[in-house]
């Protein structure tokens, strides 16, 4: 069997790493070939899957680039050109070429397989499968047949993996250390109910007030456990990332000092899987982008050796992970020139703050790369590191000098099974903001509302126009018995977007443990979750990034208005 060339990096290559890159790969691949069977059965929107298989190919690519398997990376880069052609033309797919897209699926799944038994994924009838993804046409041959295989040399790797499994460490699906989440949230229910029992209160016994103190003691530290198991140092993903700046800088020849600190932060488990393309695209678009070549370094008076830096450190309750180079930085003309050719360009752009601008470029598609390569400049990449952070409720600051370089902050909550919310009430119903996202809270009455173009009420908060959202009316809450003349708006920041909640009581802060809703519960608009109370209530979660979106053009539309007076 071929073997792959000797790379003075592979000492780098762990066999976690490996088993990482196997795991996640078969993952996208399943992702993609069901998303393929939707458009082929027309059962979603077309546009919107292609996109989002854009999105998987190109962090296969991403991450078999950085693993050195060229093969998967070359097929990959194919498939990628098609399905761009695909997005850009708003083509639609035909049968013949998602079967020859499930075919590639099955290739490189067989990939997977021969890196499990310690082979290399070598596709040896690459040449045929390149020419075949590229015409989109020829679907007789099978590519299966294109690969090398060798079972015998299979059979006798599993003694040496089996060997290998025994280690002082094992894998552990998230799903079970959620599931002991979820029964320490249900022991600490109970323990709340029992304590407040008014039966239990009436007997003074010093004995039970002893056992149930140890008891919450002894609940406190499971809790403490359960949380910790999820927590993992940031350490393999900065490794990660190292070697990614080291491969992309030598391929550009291009001469960059990267500079690591705080990897040893522990974070959630989630939060690692959620943010490592956010960062991978981040650091291919500093290196491909943001340093300059020698020539231009040389010109601007500046050091030959680029710099980039990645730096964590925890902030209260957040991970603030900071990405820093000192090259070319954001270019507001340049950028507000793409956006006027996408007709993305917003009113009164020359007024709005440098902040709003930068924000252009988490837009899908925005792009305002000259040249395509296999690294950067199809537009993919951005708008998933902002997706990306929002899920985990974090948000970016980017901080940018023209010729200078930038800076993008990801401040991320610590865990994402836990939070610090403020508790509210809308009428009977109780539900919880993560306090991070609370700017401040106001009193108003329903005469200091305004009402913009299609019923989207404002409130006037010291010359700024804040679109408020009312709970009642979007999850049809009963509002019999409520005073309406004067309520309390919440107002909260998302992705620089300010939104306000009219509510009518502000309950205070508690630490809740997030609960998903489960499938069979319809969808409810804006809510990512939920909690029990101490009390037995149920308490709703509330979304702030859908929220945002659902008011998203009125949110547009106030940026260019700012007003005097205030409430």
């Amino acid at each position: 069997m071929k073997k792959k060339k000797k790379s003075p990096l592979d000492s780098l290559i762990s066999p976690e790493l490996i088993t990482q890159f196997i795991s996640e790969s078969l993952e996208l691949l399943d992702s993609i070939e069901k998303q393929f069977l939707e458009i082929e059965q027309g059962k979603s929107n077309h546009s919107e899957l292609i996109e989002s298989v854009f999105r998987a190919i190109h962090s296969l690519k991403g991450n078999a680039g950085f693993m050195e398997y060229q093969d998967i990376v070359d097929v990959c880069h194919k498939a990628e050109t098609f399905l761009d052609q695909l997005r850009s033309d708003k083509k639609q797919i035909r049968k013949e070429q998602i079967s020859l897209f499930l075919e590639l699926i099955d290739v490189l799944r067989i990939c997977m397989e021969l890196l499990r038994n310690g082979h290399s994924p070598i596709i040896t009838g690459k040449l045929d499968l390149l020419n075949r993804l590229e015409s989109g046409f020829n679907v007789d041959s099978e590519i299966s047949n294109t690969l090398s295989t060798d079972t015998q040399n299979s059979e006798r790797s599993d003694d040496l993996k089996r060997s290998a499994d025994y280690r002082e460490y094992i894998r552990v699906d998230l799903r079970k250390i959620d599931r002991i989440m979820d029964l320490v949230g249900e022991i600490v229910i109970s323990e709340s109910m029992i304590s407040q029992d008014p039966d239990l209160q009436e007997i003074a016994s010093p004995t039970i007030e002893k056992s149930l103190r140890n008891h919450r003691k002894n609940i406190d530290e499971l809790q403490e456990l359960a949380t910790s198991m999820r927590m993992v140092p940031l350490t393999g993903l900065f490794s990660k990332l190292q070697r990614l700046v080291r491969d992309i800088s030598g391929r550009m020849n291009k001469q960059i000092d990267f500079q690591l600190s705080g990897g040893d932060h522990e974070v959630d488990r989630t939060v690692i899987e959620h943010i490592s393309d956010p960062l991978i695209h981040l650091i291919r678009n500093a290196v491909d982008h943001g340093i300059e070549d020698s020539a231009l370094r040389r010109k601007r008076e500046k050091s030959l050796l680029g710099q980039i830096s990645l730096s964590a450190r925890r902030v209260g309750g957040e991970i603030w992970i900071e990405l820093s180079d000192d090259g070319n930085g954001l270019d507001r003309d340049k950028i507000l020139a793409q956006a006027r050719k996408q007709k993305l360009e917003p009113e009164n752009a020359k007024n709005l703050p440098d902040e709003a601008i930068w924000r252009l470029i988490f837009t899908p598609g925005f792009s305002t790369a000259s040249t395509i390569t296999d690294i950067s400049g199809r537009g993919v990449g951005l708008d998933v590191v902002s997706k990306n952070i929002e899920r985990l409720r974090g948000r970016i600051d980017i901080e940018s000098q023209n010729g200078r370089g930038s800076t993008f902050t990801l401040k991320i909550p610590l865990t994402t099974a836990i939070i610090d919310g403020m508790l509210i009430r809308v009428h009977e119903s109780i539900y919880a903001i993560p306090t991070q996202d609370i700017k401040q809270s106001v009193h108003v009455i329903d005469s200091e509302m305004v009402d913009l173009v299609g019923g989207q009420e404002i409130i006037n908060l010291r010359g700024t126009l804040i679109p408020i959202l009312r709970l009642e009316r979007l999850h049809k809450l009963d509002g019999n018995g409520s005073d309406h003349s004067k309520q309390i708006a919440v107002i909260v920041e998302n992705f620089g977007k300010e939104v306000g909640f009219l509510v009518h009581e502000l309950i205070g802060q508690q630490q809740l443990v997030i609960k998903p809703m489960s499938s069979y519960i319809e969808k409810i608009d804006g809510v990512s979750g939920f909690s029990v109370l101490g009390n037995g209530d149920i308490c709703l979660i509330l979304d702030l990034g859908t929220m945002a979106k659902l008011v998203e053009t009125t949110i547009r539309q106030l940026e260019q208005f700012p007003v005097e007076g205030s409430i």
